[in-house]
């Protein structure tokens, strides 16, 4: 019988570790880099960056707090993976506990992020943060010029 319990117990701890496929689990290892606790992959969806939607909200917001040029992604078919982690600069940022982060991933890359403080019925609104908490105005250290430059080019 005990022999029983300490198998159960056993496998329920490698259940509990191997929680993350091999692909998220390269994801989880970035963030783990970053200094966050994954708690759970919220959703994975495709985007896509058109010179026609780099003018529009949200896409042209996304790519302000990227540190990357957008030109090599264009028209290609990118993964967003959100998760919801723990230890992030956003963490309490309006009374919040865990922040939301997303992975913008090209073939297996990491090319950029986002970050957003989480609340329980998704009251907040505004722009995403970098990946490490940071706004676009801190990102573009000169945003005014960033975005005129922007909209000129898109």
């Amino acid at each position: 019988m005990l022999f029983v319990f300490l198998v159960a117990i056993s496998l329920t701890a490698c259940k509990a570790d191997n929680t993350w496929t091999p692909n998220e689990n390269h994801l989880v290892e970035h963030l783990e880099a970053l200094g966050y606790d994954a708690i759970s992959l919220e959703s994975t969806k495709e985007i896509t960056f058109t010179e026609q939607n780099l003018s529009l909200l949200p896409h042209q917001q996304l790519w302000a707090i990227q540190t990357e040029e957008v030109t090599p992604y264009l028209n290609k078919s990118l993964k967003m993976y959100s998760f919801v982690v723990k230890g992030h600069p956003l963490d309490h940022s309006y009374g919040m506990v865990t922040t939301e982060v997303g992975l913008l991933v090209d073939a297996n890359n990491i090319i950029g992020g986002w970050s957003f403080p989480m609340e329980k019925n998704n009251s907040l609104s505004g722009s995403y943060y970098s990946l490490n908490g940071l706004t676009a105005e801190e990102v573009q250290t000169n945003y005014p010029a960033w975005q005129k430059e922007w909209n000129e080019k898109y």
